[in-house]
Formats: structure tokens, sequence, C-alpha cells
């Protein structure tokens, strides 16, 4: 998929950042009891490689 950078910087290169987090379970008193397999991974927005700027639908 091309996006158009809405910045006049003329990219067409986007990334989108893909973090996994790790389960973590914490009981009242706060204190990490478990630590559990990966998570649900959360994909950020396409964001322009040059300058970062969000695309634009």
């Amino acid at each position: 998929m091309m996006y158009e950078c809405p910045n006049e910087c003329g990219g067409q290169r986007f990334v989108q950042a893909i973090v996994q987090a790790k389960r973590v379970t914490v009981n009242e008193r706060g204190e990490v009891i478990r630590q559990g397999g990966v998570g649900e991974p959360s994909i950020s927005e396409p964001r322009c490689k040059q300058c970062g700027a969000e695309v634009e639908a």
C-alpha cells in the first residue's frame, strides 16, 4: 500500500510500529506475581519514513 505524505516532503515510504507487550499479573500490593507470554500486538498508524507524519486517509 502506497501513501502520499501530507507534508510536502514527497515521502511515499510509510512504516508501522508493531509493539507486543508482555502480559503481567499484579497482586493488590502492586507486586508482579506472574509474567505471561506475549499479549496482543499493538500496531501503530502508518507514519512517513522521512518526516514521521501520520497518513491522512
